[in-house]
């Protein structure tokens, strides 16, 4: 985290791949050790038979999410919102990319617009974050289902990551529109343009979150198909 802010991109990249072959090679040792494994979505299943073709597999989706009966009316709701816990990297590392490349363009279109960063642990890095023109960090919240009702729309913009994530299921199952990269929605059964916008790179992912600004009724529509998508992929 402290790398982003001095620019060191590539340093940051390389320490993310240490950690990772390392979190790999630690979890692949456990799997060799025990009769058999399992993984909550089909994206680690499909992963893992490649790497360890023996490896006795099954898939069980283990989160559970409430699913809203609350009316969504975009027009009286404002802003996005990214939550996290800034313990784990990959949520800094999303809420700073966003918020220092794809939040500029969006902040041009949509100067009213407002982007709330939420979530406990967050290192200082994040909290400076909140003093970026039209962002505003909020921190640990309480009632994650009042903050919810507020909201037009959450983003998920994860640029690596494993597993179903919660912040994208508890998102959907309060009944807010989503944009979401293709990893923060991997092994959920998420369809572009259907249950959220999926969307990679700064541009693209910029594009999506102001349809969403733009469009009350693409809003509604993605909604049209949330709660169906938290029951099948997530209740199994």
């Amino acid at each position: 985290d402290p790398l982003w802010s001095r620019g060191l991109g590539d340093v940051y990249k390389r320490q993310m791949r240490i950690q990772a072959n390392q979190t790999r090679d630690r979890e692949f040792s456990v799997m060799g050790r025990v009769h058999h494994t399992v993984v909550v979505s089909s994206a680690e299943a499909a992963v893992l038979r490649e790497a360890l073709p023996s490896l006795s597999l099954s898939v069980f989706n283990v989160l559970y999410v409430d699913v809203t009966s609350r009316p969504y009316l975009p027009e009286e709701r404002k802003g996005l919102f990214f939550i996290g816990g800034y313990a784990h990297s990959p949520n800094i590392d999303a809420v700073m990319w966003f918020v220092k490349k794809v939040w500029p363009s969006i902040h041009l279109r949509h100067p009213d617009a407002t982007f709330h960063i939420l979530g406990a642990k967050a290192p200082p890095s994040v909290v400076e974050l909140g003093k970026v023109a039209g962002v505003r960090f909020v921190g640990h919240v309480g009632d994650l289902d009042e903050a919810f009702s507020s909201y037009r729309l959450g983003v998920a913009p994860l640029r690596f990551g494993a597993g179903i994530k919660g912040k994208v299921a508890a998102t959907m199952g309060a009944g807010v529109p989503m944009v979401c990269t293709t990893v923060a929605v991997e092994g959920m059964g998420i369809v572009d343009g259907q249950h959220a916008l999926v969307a990679d790179g700064e541009q693209a992912f910029a594009d999506a979150v102001s349809r969403l600004l733009d469009d009350s009724d693409l809003c509604r529509s993605c909604l049209l198909y949330t709660s169906d998508a938290a029951d099948d992929s997530l209740r199994g």
